[in-house]
This record gives structure tokens, sequence and C-alpha cells, in this order.
């Protein structure tokens, strides 16, 4: 009895904080989501890999990794907007690129060799519709 009589009293003390106002531990705020798509043997990926489309462009991290593809010592991003496409950046089989501040939901990047211009995998930056 004496037990529970303590338990029903440390119930009413914490509620009686939480009433009070206290804040509950600051929580960390979540870090920026990315999208990685694997394909072909090549790892690729953005972040953030997505944004509503309201928000104003943004600059994005595109990262590439294809070590598992001896045939592609050098490998090209290509950005997809509007129809166009238009070279972003080139390097190694491992590599990374940081956008300027245009990204946007639909905004597409595509990963080739140039040796034989084949598309490796394609990723597209997403985003819910503003309210």
């Amino acid at each position: 009895m004496k037990m529970s009589l303590l338990a029903i009293c440390a119930a009413i003390a914490v509620a009686g904080c939480q009433a009070e106002g206290i804040p509950p531990p600051e929580q960390s705020k979540a870090p920026a989501s990315t999208s990685s798509h694997q394909s072909n043997g090549a790892n690729f990926e953005v972040q953030p890999d997505a944004m509503a489309s309201c928000d104003p462009a943004a600059e994005a991290v595109i990262r590439w990794d294809a070590s598992g593809l001896p045939d592609a010592q050098s490998l090209e991003v290509w950005v997809v907007s509007g129809g166009e496409e238009k070279l972003f950046a080139a390097g190694g089989q491992k590599g990374e690129a940081k956008t300027g501040p245009w990204t946007r939901p639909g905004t597409r990047f595509v990963l080739k060799n140039p040796t034989t211009k084949r598309a490796l995998a394609d990723i597209v930056v997403t985003g819910p519709a503003c309210q």
C-alpha cells in the first residue's frame, strides 16, 4: 500500500512539473533529408532531396561514387531543368559538388560516363506543393 501511495505521489509531482510549463529537453533539429540512388553500380545522392515548391531556390550537395565500375574512371553530372540539359560537374569515380542557390523541386541530376555517354544514375529533387 505504501509503495502504491509513493508511486501515485511521484506521478502527481511529475505531472505538476509539466503543468507548470517546464519545457522538455531540447530536441535536436533533424538534418536535411538525403535521397540516394544506386543504379548500374553507381551510388548517386542529393541533399536536400526535397523542398517545398514555394520555398526560394536553394543550394544542394551532389555526391557520387562509382568506384565499383572499372570502366568509369571519370564521371559527369548533368543538370536537367526546364527541358535543358547542362554539364554541371565532372570528376573522378568519387566526387562531390555544391550547386548555387538555384536548386528547386523538379531539378533532375544525371550521372554519366563521359566516354560512353551512358547515364549511370539519375535523381530528382522532390517537394510538396505549397498550401
